[in-house]
């Protein structure tokens, strides 16, 4: 059991683009755009700070809460102090992308096809807040149970989920 990761990397997500295929003379190959690897190359040191004294080898659940600069509009008295959901700009799937491919980068972890488990939030800072990124990693729980008829496991992320209960309106006892 690897111990688990917390690191606050206080740089805004890059904006987001999958690597590119490029051509040069008879030999082609992918480039990483630019701001890619020079957000990696600042956020390296928060996440490598706060490495683990052994690597993760099995299944693991990364958390990812990413916190974007709060625009002009939204910082008036009219809207709440803490934080707000965004619905803008960088899409949470490339930004899961870019900070598993930072974790793989570092070794601290073979490659992130370990990654079971992914939940990522992306908000708006706090009026006074700054844009930041927030990341956990741990290992993915062991023991299994039953929310509404699906299979997952017994974790604190699903504590507040209850199993739904079943319709019963035009069931027969045969389905229930």
């Amino acid at each position: 059991m690897t111990a688990e990761l917390y690191a606050v990397i206080p740089l805004s997500p890059p904006p987001t683009n999958r690597p590119r295929l490029v051509k040069r003379g008879k030999h082609a190959g992918l480039m990483t755009p630019p701001n890619v690897t020079k957000w990696r190359a600042q956020a390296a040191p928060y996440v490598e700070a706060q490495r683990p004294d052994e690597p993760y080898t099995s299944a693991v659940h990364v958390d990812l809460v990413v916190v974007l600069k709060r625009p002009q509009r939204l910082l008036t008295k009219r809207h709440h102090d803490g934080l707000m959901w965004a619905t803008v700009t960088p899409d949470v799937d490339n930004t899961a992308k870019v900070v598993l491919d930072l974790v793989t980068q570092l070794c601290i972890w073979p490659d992130d096809n370990i990654v079971c488990g992914l939940t990522v939030y992306k908000l708006y800072a706090e009026r006074a807040g700054t844009p930041r990124l927030e990341l956990t990693i741990r290992d993915a729980p062991e023991g299994r149970r039953e929310i509404g008829g699906v299979t997952t496991f017994d974790d604190p992320i699903f504590a507040a989920e209850q199993p739904r209960k079943r319709s019963t309106k035009g069931a027969t006892d045969g389905d229930l």
